[in-house]
């Protein structure tokens, strides 16, 4: 784990030779009584602003293992390290807590405020995509059904209970389930042709609050992955492979309209939003590596993001 440690400095005091020792006492006496509490309020350590944070998973010492870090690139902090692989990070609306998967097929929460991970009771079975509702109660998650291969549907958890309840349940498959901002819509990928297709048709849905009213949103014929919505709700960003590989597009929901956000050769995918929906992270292999980048979407421009300066390592799975 890394950790920005506050630099230390040794203030040095130059009092004159000549100096009445009782007046001298009486200065040491009250230098020493407000000496821990001027130390503690000048070196306190920063404290951990989630609203600022960006949570991805590595591949570090043979797993895949979640982190957070500044969107500054400071405060890089491992949260797991486990023989399994972590997966799926999703932010709940106070920034207080992250929902993730393992390969286990488990869901858990990591609680930033108490740095405690904490188990969550599902379905029996292969559990994963969790996203947490923005009234962080409530955990809306992917189950693989044990009866019907190749079949998933899309189950709430209410934290508090421990109780899943099935949300939304189609045909084929439902994956990567995300909450607008309000709560009041959830957007998810419909897998409308899989092995009896030349290609793999993966639509975006969307559904009301109560997982009724289910409907394409977009026509692309591709195959469509990670939809995340904008801070306003008006916006969807999502990866398809709609121009031969994977690139990154926003959908304006309110004009229909679909715009690419990168034209690479290489692979562009699930993109997360910045707080203020100025700027779009997502994972790349443009350098040949899997790497997470940025683009400013006011700007035009892109940056790679390096969590490990000087070190060769794939990231995934990135959360703003």
């Amino acid at each position: 784990m890394n950790m920005n440690l506050p630099s230390w400095r040794i203030r040095q005091c130059h009092c004159p030779m000549a100096f009445d020792r009782s007046l001298l006492g009486l200065f040491f006496f009250f230098a020493c009584l407000f000496l821990p509490l001027h130390a503690q309020e000048t070196y306190a350590t920063e404290p951990f602003s989630p609203s600022l944070h960006l949570a991805f998973v590595a591949y570090l010492e043979g797993s895949w293992d979640l982190l957070v870090i500044s969107d500054n690139g400071t405060g890089l902090k491992r949260l797991t390290d486990t023989p399994y692989d972590e997966k799926d990070p999703s932010w709940s609306k106070d920034r207080n807590s992250i929902v993730y998967s393992t390969s286990d097929g488990h869901i858990h929460r990591y609680d930033l405020v108490a740095e405690k991970d904490v188990f969550l009771k599902t379905l029996n079975g292969v559990n994963v995509q969790p996203a947490f509702m923005p009234d962080g109660q409530n955990v809306l998650y992917v189950h693989f059904s044990e009866d019907v291969p190749d079949d998933t549907d899309l189950y709430l958890l209410d934290i508090m209970t421990g109780k899943s309840r099935l949300f939304l349940g189609q045909r084929s498959q439902q994956f990567y389930p995300c909450w607008s901002p309000n709560g009041e819509h959830m957007a998810y990928i419909n897998v409308l042709c899989s092995n009896p297709c030349d290609r793999m048709l993966q639509e975006v849905w969307v559904t009301d609050r109560f997982g009724k009213n289910a409907r394409q949103l977009i026509l692309t014929n591709s195959a469509c992955e990670t939809p995340a919505w904008s801070p306003d709700g008006r916006r969807l960003a999502l990866s398809s492979d709609l121009s031969g590989n994977f690139d990154i597009y926003i959908y304006d929901i309110v004009n229909r309209t679909l715009k690419p956000i990168t034209t690479d050769t290489h692979s562009d995918t699930s993109p997360a939003w910045s707080p203020d929906g100025s700027k779009l992270a997502f994972v790349s292999t443009r350098s040949g590596q899997s790497e997470i980048w940025i683009k400013d979407l006011v700007s035009d421009n892109f940056k790679r993001f390096v969590p490990f300066p000087g070190q060769v390592i794939s990231y995934k799975d990135v959360t703003w």
